[in-house]
């Protein structure tokens, strides 16, 4: 991940911010379930796209650390990072093991997206699974959370993507049904030569997911180690991304939305890491917070030697609905060979009376126009979605916000 030492006298250590990766080794190689191995109603496929995909289960995980080759990439990433944090999640039996592989078959272009609903029905999970975009293939795909979730104290989800030689997938994914104390994403990506990668990302908080999550913690407080329980924040949430360009001209794009209120914790890590040269990326993060919610973004561009003709992006937008919200931004660039463009950016600020004075003093009511500058400020983060199905979706998601 990032280079910590720059961080090593700052108290918002990456790492640390996250409250349970000191107290999960109490719990999770005790209590962390897979998911049942007869249950396999993890995706939705359309039927006419059947014969283009590929399906096992419960399987070997295939996918190596191409990136350990790259001298340069051995050197950036710290023994701290959440690759290790991410390690206390598995046992001896289950370290490697998917729940299953889903392949888009050479040269396949799939009419309709893919479905993948992510289960979360016990108090300690653990769910890791493949996705493999073979040559010349195109898919969408959407992820979200089971709706009917009966109880959930932890939930750990692992991907691994390989996207081959001139394959394009536009993946979604939102977490917004879960109603987990805590959750924790961890998703690993391969970009092989002209391949291209759509990656939209959304965490949105609406009331009842926080009541739910409240209850549980407090029903299971009982069970949990007092280590445990007195150090989980009633809602918590962490996301980490990393992205390896290891094909010349390899494409990412990342947008994401984080939409949170109440007493929430949610962040956000990102890692683009170019190692060929031609290659581009562009990264959009923005994060909207309301009453005492807390965020955190922590992204990084590596750009490593002998890779000429990069261009990269970066901005994180942050906006505050009220004083008691914290955000922490930490946007980084590493460059290590000339001839490249890439820019960085932050930007964090309230709401401005002027603007909410102005829509009333054309006749809109107060809530009316919080609500049309909420929708302006995350509009530009669908921009990456063309399936209307799914961007249908998600719009009903952020609707729920205000709601």
């Amino acid at each position: 991940m990032v280079d910590l030492n720059l961080l090593k006298d700052s108290k918002q250590l990456p790492w640390k911010s996250f409250s349970l990766h000191s107290s999960l080794k109490d719990v999770c190689l005790k209590n962390f379930k897979t998911i049942d191995k007869k249950d396999k109603e993890f995706f939705k496929i359309h039927l006419s796209d059947k014969c283009k995909v590929e399906i096992k289960y419960n399987i070997s995980n295939p996918f190596t650390k191409p990136e350990e080759s790259f001298t340069e990439l051995k050197k950036l990433r710290s023994k701290k990072d959440f690759a290790s944090f991410n390690n206390i999640f598995d046992d001896k039996q289950q370290k490697s093991e998917l729940c299953f592989l889903l392949s888009v078959k050479e040269g396949q272009k799939l009419s309709h997206p893919i479905y993948i609903n992510l289960p979360a029905t016990q108090e300690y999970q653990n769910f890791k699974y493949g996705i493999d975009m073979q040559k010349n293939s195109f898919a969408n795909i959407y992820e979200t959370y089971q709706k009917n979730i009966k109880k959930a104290c932890i939930h750990n989800v692992n991907s691994f993507i390989s996207m081959q030689e001139n394959s394009c997938l536009k993946f979604v994914s939102e977490n917004s049904k879960i109603s987990a104390v805590t959750s924790t994403r961890h998703m690993y990506n391969y970009l092989h030569k002209n391949s291209q990668f759509y990656l939209n990302y959304y965490s949105v908080e609406n009331l009842s997911n926080y009541d739910n999550a409240k209850n549980k913690l407090e029903a299971q407080s009982s069970s949990v180690p007092d280590s445990v329980s007195d150090s989980v924040p009633e809602i918590s949430s962490l996301y980490n991304v990393h992205t390896f360009l290891i094909g010349e001209a390899a494409n990412f794009f990342e947008q994401a939305l984080i939409l949170a209120k109440n007493k929430t914790n949610r962040q956000h890590y990102s890692n683009i890491y170019h190692l060929k040269p031609y290659g581009q990326s562009s990264q959009l993060h923005k994060t909207m917070l309301d009453d005492s919610a807390k965020s955190i973004f922590n992204a990084l561009i590596f750009i490593g030697s002998n890779c000429h003709k990069v261009n990269s992006h970066q901005l994180n937008n942050n906006l505050s609905f009220s004083k008691k919200t914290k955000i922490i931004s930490q946007p980084q660039l590493q460059v290590k060979t000339d001839d490249v463009k890439a820019t960085h950016g932050s930007t964090t600020g309230q709401v401005q009376a002027e603007e909410l004075y102005y829509l009333q003093s054309r006749g809109i009511s107060f809530a009316k126009s919080k609500q049309l500058l909420k929708q302006a400020f995350v509009k530009e983060t669908q921009d990456n979605i063309t399936n209307l199905i799914i961007k249908k979706d998600i719009n009903n998601i952020l609707k729920g916000y205000d709601e």
